[in-house]
Order: C-alpha cells, then structure tokens, then sequence
C-alpha cells in the first residue's frame, strides 16, 4: 500500500491540528475527508464561526463532514462509503463508542499515543 492509496479521515476541530492536516496532505496522503465539530455562534453577533480545520480542509477541496452526534446512522453510513484505512485523530471530540466504531476496519492514531512534537520535529517544516 503507497500513500497514494491509502485512504485517510481525518478528526480535528482547533487550530492547532490544522497544521496536521496539512503536513499529512501536503505530504500526498490520501485524505479522503474530514470530521470536525459543526459550526458554532462566536463573538458578540454570534455569527456563525467554522472550526480551523474546516476552513483548511474547503481550501484545499477536502470533503468535510460536521456531525451533531457521532453516533447518528447517517454519518456512520457516509463515514463509511469512504472506505478508510485509517482515521487520524487529532484533538477531536470523536471519541466513538463501541457501537458506532464496531461498524469500521481501521486503525486509530489518536495524539496522546504519539510523543508531543512540533511540526519541525515531525519533518513537516519546509524551511
């Protein structure tokens, strides 16, 4: 299995895992979509505000999926006609209960399984 065909959902929602995502992509991973929280009222208007990853994913025409409950049979079902072989978690809420994760062959690689390191570290800096 190569990058190229290796099919990837990534789970984040703040800023930092912005940063994830795009030395995942950037890389040429396959990431086939993204599950980040749904849009939340923010400020003093309360607009509407997306999740950094969403706003990251749009520009680089990854598909986004914005969930209310994980558990919800729509989701699951169009999570699964991704066919993904693995889910990258990364500050996420997503953290799915047996039901809901019983339905995916997949691995899981959530970031405190990993040792914290900066973007640099990891060989994601293009400097």
């Amino acid at each position: 299995m190569t990058k190229d065909n290796l099919k990837i959902v990534f789970f984040g929602t703040p800023d930092f895992a912005v940063e994830s995502l795009r030395c995942i992509h950037e890389a040429g991973y396959n990431v086939v979509a993204v599950v980040t929280a749904p849009d939340k009222p923010a400020g003093r208007g309360k607009h509407l505000s997306q999740p950094a990853v969403k706003e990251y994913a749009l520009i680089v025409g990854i598909p986004v999926m914005q969930p209310v409950k994980l558990k919800d049979p729509d989701f699951i079902s169009q999570l699964q006609s991704y066919g993904a072989q693995l889910f990258v978690v990364i500050a996420s809420r997503s953290r799915m209960d047996h039901a809901a994760a019983r339905h995916f062959q997949s691995t899981r690689i959530a970031a405190p399984q990993i040792p914290w390191r900066s973007s640099h570290q990891l060989g994601c800096d293009k400097r």
